[in-house]
């Protein structure tokens, strides 16, 4: 039914929440040697899951809010994460905004993700959100059918 699938990752497949650094407004250069310092812990309610849609034969992507400079180390973040595509759209006041552009562009079904605006917005947009409080999806959103 649902093909390609979507995940956030601060806050989403890791637990470690990337709002606190959108709020700061630090340079890039700040976060990716602050993320290199950090090992965040793996959502393990979120690796079975993506496991589980891996095994059904579906596509993965994973949506960050992490500068695109942050690459590597997000990559190596994620190395023990079975995902097929990688995608920034860099932090800042408007992520949020550009990340929800760019799920619907990529023709994504169903998106988890930690921040309500990007879930309430994609529920708008016709596609099923579920949110993620808590290391928990327990919350879907999405359009009347």
């Amino acid at each position: 039914m649902f093909k390609i699938i979507g995940f956030d990752l601060d806050g989403t497949i890791t637990k470690l929440s990337g709002s606190f650094i959108a709020k700061l407004k630090i340079p890039s250069w700040i976060i990716c040697f602050a993320l290199k310092l950090l090992r965040p812990t793996i959502n393990k309610n979120i690796l079975s899951l993506i496991k589980e849609y891996k095994n059904q034969g579906k596509k993965v992507i994973v949506v960050t809010s992490r500068p695109i400079s942050s690459e590597i180390i997000t990559k190596k973040h994620l190395r023990k994460i079975p995902f097929d595509e990688l995608y920034f759209v860099n932090s800042g006041p408007e992520a949020w905004k550009r990340k929800v552009r760019l799920v619907r562009s990529l023709g994504i079904k169903i998106f988890y993700d930690n921040d309500e605006r990007v879930t309430r917005e994609l529920k708008k947009a016709g596609i099923k959100a579920v949110l993620v409080k808590n290391n928990k999806h327990y919350s879907t959103f999405s359009s009347p059918v």
